[in-house]
């Protein structure tokens, strides 16, 4: 009903969007009432993966049927805090009150905006990500000690069809290189997006490996992370293979149980180096010539082109964002 109700506010009046809210907030009342946060938390653990961008209009696109899902969620939480006020304090005590400053954070710079009703879609998904996934599910992940494994699992069997379906589409172009990055869609947009989901789940499973006691959950978790490593890669996306062995570095950091002051210490030192021999690194950098979008590259070639400052069309776009974002801030912070 939900779902209709956002395709049938593209053509019709704020009447439409009253009624939208309204289901919603019924919706949201009706998993509360009934304890369904449990079931309500699987169902969307299932089909976020399937997620598809719709135009509501020319400024505003919304992801369904998740994003309806996660207000449904959201509003649960309200319906619950106000049915139990003792709630509150479980749910924001010890490190989730450092979250507090985010949200506020979001909410007062949403006001600021040129493009105000952009800016609080942006503003409100971000308070109810952070609501969600983080405030509403840790409190639940209490409740329900199986609770992760069962999300886990019931995602991880998802985004594996959606690979299936990546698979099929890339068949279908030849196994042309260069599809890559469109074959992940209608459910992820772009490869990156895409890559960043596997990477995090790779990352999962592999550190995972070490502390399962069977050997036979170890084989069979390793094995899920080699997995995904392999859907990284093949995903093309330089942000996630990065991330990947910056994440490994950190895990190896936290096993060899270094003390934070090394640590410090350490990327101090780099900092002054860099600081020392900026002008022979940035020379370095004007040097790199790979091309991310060089189909002929190997895997090194593309990973090498992220310091490419001079030619690489994705980098040079990227250092326009931040000085955009830059000057943005300072004609108006």
């Amino acid at each position: 009903m939900i779902l209709i109700g956002f395709l049938i506010g593209q053509q019709y009046s704020i009447f439409v969007w009253v009624g939208v809210f309204v289901m919603i907030l019924s919706a949201s009342w009706l998993v509360s009432r009934f304890s369904l946060q449990y079931h309500f938390m699987l169902l969307l653990a299932l089909l976020l993966p399937f997620s598809i961008e719709t135009s509501i209009n020319e400024n505003l696109n919304i992801n369904l049927p998740t994003e309806p899902m996660l207000a449904i969620a959201a509003a649960s939480l309200c319906w619950d805090v106000l049915r139990k006020p003792g709630l509150i304090k479980q749910l924001f005590g010890n490190e989730s009150l450092w979250v507090l400053p985010l949200l506020f954070s979001f909410l007062l710079t949403a006001f600021f905006s040129t493009i105000l009703w952009v800016s609080m879609k942006f503003s409100v998904l971000n308070i109810i990500y952070i609501l969600v996934f983080f405030i509403w599910q840790k409190y639940y992940f209490k409740v329900y000690p199986r609770l992760f494994p069962k999300l886990l699992g019931l995602y991880t069997l998802s985004l594996f069809a959606v690979i299936i379906y990546a698979f099929y589409q890339f068949s279908q172009y030849g196994w042309y290189l260069p599809t890559i990055k469109g074959i992940f869609r209608p459910f992820y947009k772009d490869h990156t997006i895409f890559g960043a989901a596997t990477a995090m789940l790779a990352s999962f499973f592999l550190s995972y490996a070490f502390k399962v006691k069977y050997l036979m959950s170890k084989l069979m978790v390793g094995s899920a992370g080699l997995f995904f490593i392999a859907v990284v890669i093949f995903s093309n996306s330089r942000a996630a293979i990065l991330s990947l062995i910056f994440s490994a570095f950190i895990w190896m950091l936290l096993m060899l149980r270094i003390r934070i002051k090394y640590i410090v210490i350490s990327l101090v030192s780099v900092l002054l180096l860099l600081g020392i021999f900026n002008n022979s690194f940035l020379q370095l950098l004007k040097t790199n010539q790979y091309l991310s979008h060089n189909t002929n590259s190997g895997m090194l070639e593309s990973l090498e082109s992220s310091g490419n400052i001079s030619s690489d069309i994705s980098n040079l776009e990227r250092m326009n964002r931040w000085i955009s974002g830059v000057g943005m801030f300072t004609d108006k912070p």
